[in-house]
């Protein structure tokens, strides 16, 4: 705008608009259930950021715990992040092979406005998880996107059952054998 013409707008640089939104994710968001933060401090272009959702209560995610991984091109917030679920998850606009939040359907993306800022799309992601188009349970939180079985895997004569639970920051892995007649077997 120039001077006089009647209103004034101020655009903020994206380096200082991702140092706002960098101090203001890491206080935490609301209820704690939502976070996020840099991928690498090292980052001079702050672009790698990964978000966390727990499920919301009352939901076919509830208690779980999903980690995205967000990417701020050199155009954000004029473009909107790219979002990938890292965590396997069943919604509707999410891609069910790579995890992708797609935009044509996700409205937030969709229709991007320069104000919306990461912690907006975690959280609309969060209110979306209690939608009924996204209650089915088939493909919530067992495993990453990429691994090929969803957190499952078979081998060596017997079947093995992987369960992962996660815990904030910490991946806990429990391995259960079972020999042919069913019994299990302690290692």
């Amino acid at each position: 705008m120039t001077p006089g013409s009647g209103g004034s707008s101020v655009v903020v640089p994206r380096n200082f608009r991702l140092l706002e939104e960098l101090e203001h994710g890491e206080k935490g968001i609301g209820d704690g259930t939502v976070s996020y933060g840099m991928d690498d401090g090292d980052d001079l272009y702050m672009r790698a950021w990964t978000g966390t959702i727990i499920g919301p209560h009352n939901s076919v995610h509830e208690g779980r715990i999903y980690q995205l991984k967000l990417f701020c091109d050199k155009d954000y917030p004029e473009k909107p992040p790219s979002v990938r679920f890292h965590s396997r998850i069943n919604m509707t606009c999410v891609n069910h092979e790579t995890g992708v939040v797609e935009s044509k359907k996700f409205p937030l993306l969709a229709n991007w406005q320069r104000e919306y800022t990461m912690e907006n799309i975690l959280t609309q992601l969060k209110k979306e998880m209690v939608a009924p188009h996204n209650q089915d349970a088939n493909g919530n939180g067992s495993g990453r996107f990429g691994d090929g079985g969803g957190g499952r895997g078979g081998g060596g004569g017997g079947m093995v059952n992987v369960m992962m639970d996660f815990e904030m920051t910490k991946m806990v892995l429990v391995v259960l054998n079972v020999n042919g007649d069913g019994v299990g077997r302690g290692r």
